[in-house]
């Protein structure tokens, strides 16, 4: 439970380890529904912040917003914004997102200037958000819709499609959500109620997401190396 909460406090800045950890805990229909409960439950948004942002207040370890923010990761789903006034606890990054900079080492070969001269860092927030279906599945939602708009445009720009974020994040968003169907069918039922509102005051849900899924992509196959079977085979079990 200690692993799944560290996890989960970095969600959705850096979702992998997350995402990956309550798939792998979908063993059973109680299981899988536990974890859907615990998805819905979290009470907060983190988001990775440069050290000159704008608008954003640091209080101790507390932020506050002075201006409303878009949702980086999805900023064209409508609500996603922070309002401003938002309250939010200050985090440093996880070891794996710092700079690879090795300043034992530095100071150790006498280089105490590099060692001690890192400069400002980028940090966490946890935002305290709230949302009637559950933060943990609008945010993957929203986050899906994204990626798939994201891959689409590369698509569509007849550019290759590079092994990005967009991909992994999408092929994590899917494999969860195959898990969490192929454990428990049952879910489907709340999973369908999860909407977001996109651009143009489109509505759109899980299942626009799955058929958006399948139309675009097939079409990357021939782009892309080392994923698509990945994503082609959740997308099956997800709709099977």
């Amino acid at each position: 439970r200690h692993i799944l909460n560290e996890t989960c406090a970095l969600f959705p800045a850096f979702p992998g380890p997350f995402l990956q950890l309550a798939s792998g805990l979908c063993q059973g229909p109680a299981a899988a529904a536990a974890c859907y409960s615990y998805l819905c439950s979290k009470p907060s948004l983190t988001v990775q912040y440069k050290p000159e942002v704008q608008g954003l207040r640091q209080e101790g370890s507390e932020a506050v917003l002075e201006v409303d923010m878009p949702w980086a990761k999805a900023p064209e789903v409508q609500g996603s914004y922070l309002p401003q006034g938002s309250h939010g606890k200050l985090m440093p990054l996880p070891a794996f997102a710092r700079p690879k900079l090795d300043t034992e080492a530095a100071a150790a070969d006498g280089d105490l200037d590099l060692a001690a001269d890192e400069g400002p860092q980028s940090f966490l927030v946890a935002w305290d958000v709230a949302a009637d279906q559950g933060i943990g599945p609008v945010l993957l939602l929203a986050r899906a819709a994204h990626c798939l708009q994201a891959l689409h445009a590369v698509h569509a720009g007849r550019q290759p499609v590079p092994q990005t974020e967009y991909w992994q994040d999408l092929r994590l968003i899917l494999k969860l959500l195959a898990a969490l169907l192929q454990a428990d069918p049952l879910l489907a039922q709340p999973l369908l109620a999860v909407t977001i509102v996109y651009t143009n005051n489109q509505q759109m849900d899980w299942l626009d997401v799955l058929v958006a899924s399948l139309n675009v992509l097939p079409n990357l196959a021939p782009c892309t190396a080392n994923g698509v079977g990945g994503n082609g085979s959740m997308i099956t079990s997800v709709t099977a």
